[in-house]
């Protein structure tokens, strides 16, 4: 018997897997066209995990501090179970 050590960041993302969604096509072409333009925008893993916390805490409220295209905001608008107000703040 071979034994193999797990890391908790492994558990994790075994763990975040089931939370996993393809995205809407609005969001994939603005994800495409970020990154095409060196726009830093969420990765897979952290989306998952926001759609487990939206769906577990089902915020009414939401600050979103760096919002850069809108990605994650348009993400947290379109999986938060309950209707939600989300401000976003950029630099500029």
């Amino acid at each position: 018997m071979v034994h193999t050590k797990t890391s908790h960041h492994d558990r994790m993302e075994v763990f975040l897997e089931k939370y996993r969604e393809p995205l809407p096509k609005p969001l994939e072409e603005l994800e495409r066209k970020a990154l095409s333009e060196d726009v830093p925008i969420i990765r897979s893993g952290t989306r998952d995990m926001l759609r487990f916390l939206l769906r577990e805490r089902k915020p009414k409220e939401v600050l979103e501090i760096g919002t850069a295209v809108g990605f994650s905001a348009i993400l947290m608008a379109e999986y938060d179970p309950v209707e939600c107000e989300i401000i976003t703040i950029e630099n500029y």
